[in-house]
């Protein structure tokens, strides 16, 4: 019977070699890129992020399906099967029902043959290096690292969401027209997006993930050049509309989760990166202005 400590383990082993090798590869491959193709570049630290997970729980469900004995059924002649094949059929179809427990038959067992399903290679290995209870230290010291850093990053949203309060949308003014401006030429499909400002953040901030918002400072709003102000804009509009939230939210919870490994810290500050000259591409896009 396979303990639940040796299947996690297991395949925390499985995600450190997975994520090792991915990271690794597409680190090495967009150093070789440089400044090219950003959009290839954050593609794949997306899949550097998130692909170790989806190959290594698939690698353990093939691994379980894999490990699952066979049993020789006996063959069921057809109505229209000839007498000769019968006749041949008939040894193996004893043979093979010896081995299988009926109603009435206890299951047979030789001596130091286990029943049920075997144990996978990887688990097999884990059951003779450490023993079940030093497993169920480590399984639970890393319960334990992913709750604190978790719990770390709900403090941070809720830090930055405290930030945020006392903040007065914006329904006029030069900032409003020119948001409403660059909104309209935004892909359509998107949620509303509401302008506010805030007196309590230092830099102009892209929020929210259901009702998406773009928060600037006061003095932005009354000290920036106009055509900076667009290009602030366009910049954050940018980051609504590739989703920058949701990915980054979800990348710092895998960073949370797997904390042990820190290639997943390297690999969503490169995806943060990538995201920051991407929209900077697309703000001179939408502006016609790079200086700004």
């Amino acid at each position: 019977m396979v303990e639940v400590p040796e299947a996690a383990l297991a395949w925390v082993a499985t995600f450190i070699l997975h994520s090792t090798l991915l990271i690794g590869s597409i680190w090495m491959l967009t150093r070789l890129l440089g400044m090219k193709v950003m959009a290839v570049q954050d593609r794949l630290w997306k899949v550097a992020l998130f692909g170790a997970l989806f190959s290594c729980t698939v690698q353990a469900g093939l691994g379980d399906g894999a490990i699952t004995p066979r049993i020789s059924l006996p063959s069921i002649s057809s109505p229209v099967a000839t007498a000769a094949d019968s006749t041949v059929d008939s040894t193996v179809m004893k043979a093979d029902q010896q081995s299988i427990p009926g109603p009435d038959r206890p299951e047979a067992s030789s001596p130091g043959q286990t029943t049920g399903p075997a144990v996978p290679a990887v688990q097999e290995r884990f059951r003779h290096l450490l023993p079940v209870h030093w497993q169920r230290v480590i399984l639970l010291l890393w319960v334990m690292g992913a709750a604190c850093f978790t719990g770390s990053l709900l403090l941070q949203l809720l830090r930055l969401r405290s930030r945020f309060r006392g903040r007065c949308e914006i329904t006029s003014g030069p900032a409003y027209r020119t948001f409403k401006g660059l909104a309209a030429s935004r892909r359509r499909g998107g949620p509303a997006i509401t302008l506010t400002v805030s007196d309590r953040i230092p830099v102009p901030v892209a929020y929210g993930i259901r009702r998406p918002e773009i928060c600037l400072p006061r003095s932005v709003v009354r000290n920036t050049a106009p055509e900076q102000l667009r290009s602030v804009l366009a910049h954050e509009l940018a980051h609504i509309d590739r989703r920058d939230q949701a990915w980054l939210l979800a990348a710092r919870l895998a960073e949370s989760i797997f904390f042990f490994q820190p290639l997943v810290r390297l690999a969503r500050r490169c995806f943060q990166e990538t995201a920051e000259f991407i929209c900077d591409g697309e703000a001179v896009r939408q502006t016609g202005e790079r200086v700004p």
